[in-house]
């Protein structure tokens, strides 16, 4: 019994530590459609998952902007932020809401989070997947 009880406490504490290491080195996050994002009032019919495929397409959209239209921002390498997805219909056109931030922000695995200033530490874009375009992209106070 004493045997059985130590080994499935092993077997926690490694479950447990392989958890943590395995979100270590993690720099994206996609939240599934029912978790509320306080970002929109939108309900979880007018929501949805975005899947990997999406996020590498939303990635690419959005390097391509940076590149464009920021030409002195060489520094921002998008893969190197911290980045937060969502997924929301609007007008049945599929839009994914991305946050990013060069630096890990508390709970970033939980919530949505939402910075003031940050320069280009900090973006926010939306990218509609159907035309493949950014809707809107910003750097919070950018320099």
């Amino acid at each position: 019994m004493i045997r059985s009880i130590t080994c499935f406490l092993a077997l926690v504490t490694l479950t447990c530590i392989s958890s943590a290491q395995d979100t270590a080195g993690v720099k994206t996050v996609i939240f599934p459609r029912e978790k509320p994002t306080h970002a929109t009032n939108d309900a979880p019919s007018s929501r949805f998952t975005p899947i990997p495929d999406e996020i590498t397409l939303v990635d690419s959209i959005v390097k391509a902007h940076i590149k464009e239209k920021f030409p002195q921002a060489t520094t921002v390498q998008v893969d190197k932020y911290y980045r937060q997805y969502y997924g929301s219909i609007m007008m049945s056109q599929r839009i994914v809401y991305v946050n990013a931030c060069c630096t890990k922000p508390e709970k970033f695995f939980e919530e949505m989070y939402f910075v003031k200033g940050g320069g280009n530490c900090y973006f926010t874009a939306r990218v509609n997947l159907q035309s493949k375009k950014i809707m809107s992209f910003k750097f919070n106070a950018a320099q």
